[in-house]
């Protein structure tokens, strides 16, 4: 038998078990999430590391990270390393930039109610400048949502001023701050937008918001009873609610 027969045969033999030892010794992971929420954006930042416990550098890395809500992708990214060497270990991130317009157009509930998200980490790369191998782990993170429990309350209306003030609350569940413009659009119910007003919120990471707002009814005569409130966010709709005068 020939040395490079031997070599041929051996190869596959010893890279697999370098493989078994990366995976064994758990050498994929992803780490808490980091983000912020700025301009109507989330930026998301998820760090995570690759320790080549094997016998071979690793090259062509390639990692791919999805987030998904049940079968619903939210957003993929992908990052291409240096080669990873035998024994080193490697820690960066893939950093997601989200717009919120796009999260509600996938899934609004995102913004009020509380969830899990799931991350699938992908991990491909040769070797020993050979053998191409591909590995996933998968990990969930806790979602808090930033207008968790949004509500409008305590509606009046002043005759003489011609002035619906109403009471807005909600608890940001979120690991970033929530700043930004608040707006509400007060329509009768014939549909008709009769008032509008707008506000800078700004809401630290696990603290609550309560305040009150005042919509001037610019024409009077076209209040009604009831009617429908839309709250946004950034110039998105977070809110539809129908309302009646006590």
């Amino acid at each position: 038998m020939t040395l490079q027969l031997i070599i041929i045969l051996v190869l596959p033999v010893t890279v697999a078990f370098s493989l078994i030892e990366i995976i064994e010794a758990k050498g994929v992971g992803i780490q808490e999430p980091m983000g912020s929420i700025s301009n109507g954006n989330l930026f998301l930042s998820i760090p995570f590391y690759i320790d080549n416990t094997g016998f071979y550098d690793l090259t062509d890395v390639e990692v791919e990270l999805k987030i998904f809500m049940k079968n619903e992708t939210l957003s993929t990214s992908s990052a291409k390393l240096p080669n990873i060497l035998a024994g080193e270990m490697v820690d960066s991130n893939c950093n997601f930039s989200l717009s919120l317009e796009e999260l509600l157009s996938k899934n609004m509930e995102l913004l009020t109610k509380d969830t899990e998200l799931n991350i699938n980490a992908s991990l491909r790369f040769s070797v020993a400048s050979a053998i191409a191998f591909q590995a996933s782990t998968g990990s969930t993170i806790s979602w808090g949502a930033p207008f968790h429990k949004l509500a409008v309350h305590s509606i009046t209306y002043n005759n003489a001023s011609h002035v619906l003030s109403a009471s807005i609350s909600f608890e940001n569940r979120a690991f970033f701050q929530v700043n930004g413009l608040l707006s509400a659009k007060l329509y009768n119910y014939e549909g008709e937008l009769i008032g509008s007003t707008t506000r800078n919120v700004n809401v630290p990471s696990q603290e609550s918001f309560e305040d009150s707002f005042a919509v001037t009814i610019n024409n009077p005569s076209k209040i009604t009873r009831e009617g429908v409130l839309r709250l946004y966010f950034a110039d998105m709709q977070i809110l539809e609610e129908a309302w009646e005068l006590p």
